[in-house]
């Protein structure tokens, strides 16, 4: 990838990664990740993950002076954006 900079002029830069050799580990990455969707405990962290997310927010806005509870800031997050 070629920057333009104001400052010091054009530098060139280029990644060093062998995609070739990545291959095997993003199928293995790949793999596993299938694995887990299939799997119950893929549902047990989809729950997880709500708790934390909710209780972070909750915890953020309380610190901020916010009212909310943590009912109604878990209803807040469910609802669209419409």
């Amino acid at each position: 990838m070629r920057v333009e900079t104001d400052r010091s002029g054009p530098f060139t830069f280029q990644v060093g990664v062998n995609m070739s050799s990545l291959n095997g580990l993003l199928l293995r990455v790949d793999d596993a990740h299938k694995r887990f969707k299939a799997s119950s405990l893929s549902q047990v962290a989809g729950r997880l993950e709500k708790e934390v997310v909710v209780s972070t927010i909750f915890g953020t806005n309380s610190i901020e002076g916010g009212t909310l509870s943590v009912e109604e800031t878990e209803e807040a997050l469910a609802l669209t954006p419409a």
